[in-house]
């Protein structure tokens, strides 16, 4: 029989101050929403969701421990009796969430927090009038996971105290340090500092305390459906309109707006940078450091003031399509007052597009280098870059230039379109099965590349632990092929699945308009599976050269995750293919070069110093304890301070797709410049560039066998 039980919170404790909370009148309409949405929703899963989930009482547990994590990830507001009394609730969530009802969990765990977040502002307003002691051994344990919750408000009192006392110590050791530097008029007493540090730990937490404050029914409603989503899988997310609007700026490489990074500042918004070539930048009266007092929607529209206003409802004025007018009305920084229209366009972000290069090597090889950031694609058919199309450009200009390989680098790359990896997949395989993707009814379909091969030279892909899942498509399939030497960390991400977006205002009908825009259900619709049958999930994609890394320790991946679909294999798809040429040799001599190459033995120290580390979380709050604790870390790291190495004997030429961009020549070019220059220093970069060279040479049946310092 299901558990049930009732609690009645006492009016006193959950009644808020309307000034600093939404009013009565606000909240009736907010929660009609709320519900509305958490029915739309639970339709969506059942109907769409790879994995078919029987909510019931451990669903309803997990759920709700879920919650309680994300509403007070910190530990910092709720104690263990709000815990315990919201526990009431954990069993009722598995039937709410099927039905529109309204959740008492929800609204009573929402009222509860919010008063702890009254409560300890008024106590960290109080705390920080008093100096700190810090002659007095105390300690603060900085991991989360080994905190319970406060007994009490005495004790969640105390956690503050530390939380404060550190942030002001972090300060005050870096103030001394600095004061120490000038000359003996001109130092301050250690009382001076020390208060200028509780002053500047002040400003801060109240601007923490407003943020909070001014979190509004999508942002809590968000939290609340994402913790009963991520029971369905990691990758299961409810966007509210403004995250959705942001995932498409992600996957597209470009935004419609002004062209401008916004940040709040105590209750203003203030301009922090001008996108060169965005529409701010071309109409050059908006400048870094203007504040925003109002926004108005052309010509006609009434001037909005955004004093006080959250970061987040301020964009959603100020964002908009291209060309239409947005007037703002600024303070310049000797406080006269401007208004400034600016006609809104398309900010094409140049950082999340393919870049390339041709490296020249003293000994006449020609390699060409690509790094793609992720598989972007062309969301809304508004003309945005396709990654598909940048790589085959690319490779049809670097093979113009005469290179003898090609190395494409997914270390950053998180993952995108699946219809972009497999069409890119294609350039390099012929038109063969790419990918195997199973639904939930347990499906199989083998999905094929229809593009002509266009490149069949030495290829190498570089791989990391956040190389994630289109990543893994690709990277698997040519490693299947025995297409293409993965180069990298020890294995990908692991992130075996396929999400959908579904926009949940296309599937409300007039009688609920007046909830829209809602935003939209990222959920798992698929598994994927290599064409040898094997999955990524969990697993990720194996390196076939490893090269150590400066995180190879770190839990990163999809089995570190919570609640992650299961591992599992199915049938290949193609017969299994013969070696890549020469494989046993080319890893033998990659891994020679590692083994004695010094910076790799230097990026192997510095990952096993930063493993050591982890535990040593609990951290003196007495001046002179933090200090030595600080100077010793400093002291261990220094030999790794520089972990690249500029190579001598190879060079970088940049080369450019024939691309729309926003940036200036000048500006660009200066982009270009540092990325370069960073690419040269790479040493992973340097050794991928050594296994195409032996590739070549093998493959030639050279008998030459490069063993340098730098190989």
């Amino acid at each position: 029989m299901k558990k049930k039980s009732f609690i009645i919170i006492s009016l006193s404790l959950v009644v808020l101050s309307a000034i600093a909370w939404t009013n009565q009148e606000q909240f009736v309409d907010i929660g009609q929403k709320h519900n509305f949405t958490q029915k739309i929703i639970y339709a969506l899963l059942k109907q769409a969701h790879y994995k078919s989930v029987e909510l019931n009482d451990t669903f309803s547990k997990k759920a709700f421990n879920a919650y309680i994590e994300n509403l007070d990830p910190n530990k910092v507001f709720l104690i263990s009796q709000d815990v315990k009394s919201l526990e009431a609730y954990q069993y009722q969530i598995d039937d709410e969430f099927q039905q529109e009802n309204p959740s008492p969990l929800y609204q009573t765990s929402i009222d509860i927090w919010k008063q702890r977040i009254n409560e300890m502002e008024i106590y960290v307003e109080g705390a920080l009038k008093t100096p700190f002691d810090f002659n007095r051994e105390e300690f603060i344990e900085t991991d989360i996971k080994k905190k319970g919750y406060a007994n009490s408000l005495g004790e969640l009192k105390e956690r503050w105290y530390k939380r404060l006392k550190y942030s002001s110590l972090i300060r005050y050791a870096n103030r001394v340090k600095q004061n120490d530097k000038k000359e003996e008029g001109d130092r301050k007493t250690e009382e001076e500092l020390e208060a200028e540090v509780r002053e500047g730990v002040l400003k801060s937490e109240k601007n923490y305390f407003k943020y909070l404050k001014k979190m509004d029914s999508e942002d809590l409603s968000a939290r609340y459906f994402n913790s009963i989503l991520s029971i369905y899988d990691p990758h299961t997310t409810f966007f509210p309109p403004e995250d959705k609007e942001n995932f498409d700026i992600n996957i597209t490489g470009q935004l419609e707006g002004i062209g401008a990074t916004l940040q709040q500042s105590d209750s203003r918004i203030k301009v922090v940078t001008i996108f060169p070539g965005g529409a701010a930048w071309k109409q050059k009266e908006l400048k870094v450091g203007d504040v925003i007092l109002k926004v108005a929607q052309g010509d006609e529209g009434v001037p909005v003031s955004v004093t006080d206003m959250s970061i987040k409802s301020a964009v959603k004025l100020i964002r908009g399509k291209k060309g239409t007018k947005v007037i703002l009305t600024v303070e310049k920084p000797d406080q006269s007052i401007h208004k400034i229209a600016i006609i809104r366009d398309v900010v094409i972000m140049e950082a999340a597009h393919l870049k390339m290069g041709v490296v020249e090597s003293k000994d006449n090889h020609k390699f060409g280098y690509i790094t793609l950031p992720s598989f972007y694609f062309d969301l809304k058919q508004s003309g945005a870059r396709s990654c598909y199309q940048d790589v085959k450009d690319a490779v049809l200009e670097l093979q113009a230039r005469g290179v003898e390989g090609i190395a494409i680098d997914l270390r950053s790359n998180g993952g995108g379109s699946l219809h972009e990896v497999i069409q890119m997949t294609g350039l390099f395989v012929d038109a063969r099965p790419v990918v195997q993707v199973r639904n939930r009814s347990l499906s199989s379909d083998v999905l094929k590349s229809d593009v002509k091969k266009i490149y069949d030279g030495p290829l190498v892909v570089m791989i990391s632990k956040v190389s994630a899942s289109a990543s893994e498509i690709f990277t698997g399939a040519l490693q299947d092929y025995k297409r293409a030497i993965i180069v990298g960390g020890k294995s990908t991400f692991g992130k075996g699945t396929v999400q959908r977006i579904i926009s949940i205002d296309n599937h409300v009908n007039r009688a609920y308009s007046q909830f829209s825009p809602i935003g939209a259900v990222k959920l798992t619709s698929q598994k994927f599976y290599r064409v040898s049958g094997k999955t990524t999930q969990l697993e990720g994609v194996k390196a076939d050269v490893i090269l150590p890394n400066m995180y190879q320790h770190l839990e990163i991946g999809e089995s570190y995750t919570k609640h992650p679909l299961a591992f599992d294999e199915i049938n290949p798809a193609i017969k299994p293919q013969s070696d890549y040429p020469k494989y046993d040799e080319i890893v033998k001599r990659s891994q020679e070069r590692v083994e004695k190459n010094k910076v790799f033995q230097k990026i192997n120290e510095y990952a096993q110093i930063l493993e050591n580390r982890k535990d040593k979380s609990s951290v003196p709050l007495r001046y002179t304890d933090y200090v030595q604790r600080t100077q010793e870390y400093e002291e261990e790291t220094k030999p790794y301070k520089d972990l690249s190495l500029a190579q001598e004997d190879w060079k970088l030429e940049v080369a450019e797709l024939d691309r729309p961009s926003t940036y200036p020549d000048s500006v660009r070019v200066k982009l270009l410049k540092t990325w370069s220059e960073n690419v040269q220093k790479d040493i992973q970069i340097q050794e991928a560039v050594n296994v195409l060279s032996d590739i070549v040479e093998l493959k030639s049946g050279s008998v030459a066998y490069r063993n340098g310092k730098n190989r």
